[in-house]
């Protein structure tokens, strides 16, 4: 039986949620999204669109480029879910089939050992039945219909809760266990963490360099799956991992938000810069409907459409208290508009507004701002889209 873990690290770029009833119920959103390093991908009526960064084949176009505007993606119009990372990306049909495609070089697209590349996506196995995916740098988890959880990717000191295999990595779809009662899973550097049907919260895998998440003596790789403390009440966490130093928000039924981690520049708003140790109540602007962290600070979407950050901004975008760019709680942001959604690239941001239109702002050396053009931009500009 997995024991409870009181303290861990999460190394997670994304969202994970389960509702206050067990069922999978994050914040969603009309338009499925997903933002690697340095390329975005979305799913409009079925159909699959990427832009940015695609050296490596991350867009699936069957060649590599830059893409400066979202261009389609094949011509199939069943497309479900994405995923993204640095090079790779994965995908859902509406058939429960999993796709891959980009570079991997720890196997992180499960295409197995000969396949670490493809331009094209290729389908993963022979299943029908996957019903989300969430991908990491060196890793990746998914969850099938029947509530059972799958790994893959880079293995090394056992880090994905499948044991010691030959090699350092799994090269394709491994089960976690036996256990069926799985609702949502995300993948991050070295560690997996995901939220069971009744509201508890469990991790595993190597927790890194960084020791600020309470008890430094916890075990430095957690094999198997670990219940993290004892509540069963998680609705949704946003996490953000840099070279092993995490920042998490964890959000409860309730609405608390509760943060830990690294707090570089006051991004994770507690009204200092400390580090915070173990999980401490933050004065969020509430209800959250989206957050992003980022390295020096975060983004948040509040219920009522507008934008908040607190942490260290980028150049150029003030705030509306005093035109500073930098501060230990959350602040509104200057940029008008009723939003919906926030993500985070490498130095970029996306956002979604209230009427499915992506805007975008930040570095644009590879495209990934989507707007046509190859400068940069340091205010939001409109997504080219088709």
């Amino acid at each position: 039986m997995p024991t409870t873990l009181l303290t861990a690290l999460l190394f997670i770029t994304t969202l994970v949620s389960a509702s206050a009833n067990g069922l999978t119920d994050a914040p969603t959103h009309s338009t499925q999204v997903a933002v690697g390093s340095y390329h975005v991908l979305t799913i409009k009526n079925g159909a699959l669109y990427g832009w940015g960064d695609n050296t490596q084949g991350q867009l699936g176009l069957g060649a590599v480029s830059m893409e400066y505007a979202p261009v389609r993606i094949g011509t199939d119009n069943k497309w479900k879910m994405v995923a993204a990372a640095n090079f790779h990306s994965l995908a859902i049909k509406e058939n429960g089939t999993l796709w891959a495609w980009g570079w991997g070089n720890s196997h992180e697209m499960g295409l197995g050992q000969a396949t670490s590349k493809t331009l094209v996506p290729l389908q993963v196995g022979k299943d029908t039945n996957w019903m989300s995916v969430s991908t990491a740098p060196d890793n990746s988890v998914a969850l099938k219909k029947d509530g059972s959880l799958w790994v893959w990717g880079n293995n090394v000191n056992a880090a994905l809760g499948v044991g010691k295999t030959a090699n350092s990595s799994v090269y394709t779809p491994t089960r976690v266990g036996k256990d069926n009662d799985w609702v949502k899973a995300t993948a991050s550097q070295h560690m997996i963490l995901a939220i069971k049907k009744d509201g508890s919260l469990w991790i595993w895998g190597r927790r890194g360099g960084s020791s600020i998440f309470g008890v430094p003596a916890a075990p430095d790789v957690v094999t198997s799956p670990q219940m993290l403390g004892a509540d069963k009440d998680w609705n949704h966490i946003y996490v953000h991992n840099r070279h092993g130093f995490a920042s998490v928000v964890a959000v409860k039924n309730n609405g608390t938000c509760w943060g830990w981690g690294s707090n570089k520049s006051g991004k994770l708003g507690p009204g200092h810069k400390e580090d915070i140790a173990t999980p401490a109540a933050l004065p969020l602007p509430t209800p959250v409907a989206s957050m992003a962290i980022d390295n020096n600070h975060s983004i948040v979407v509040k219920g009522d459409g507008s934008l908040w950050h607190a942490g260290s901004f980028l150049k150029n975008i003030a705030v509306k208290s005093n035109e500073i760019n930098q501060s230990v709680s959350f602040i509104p942001l200057r940029i008008d508009g009723k939003w919906a959604a926030v993500y985070k690239g490498m130095n970029f941001t996306l956002l979604l507004d209230q009427q499915g239109q992506f805007w975008t702002f930040g570095t644009n050396d590879k495209g990934q701002l989507g707007n046509g053009y190859k400068n940069s931009s340091y205010t939001p500009t409109k997504v080219a889209f088709p």
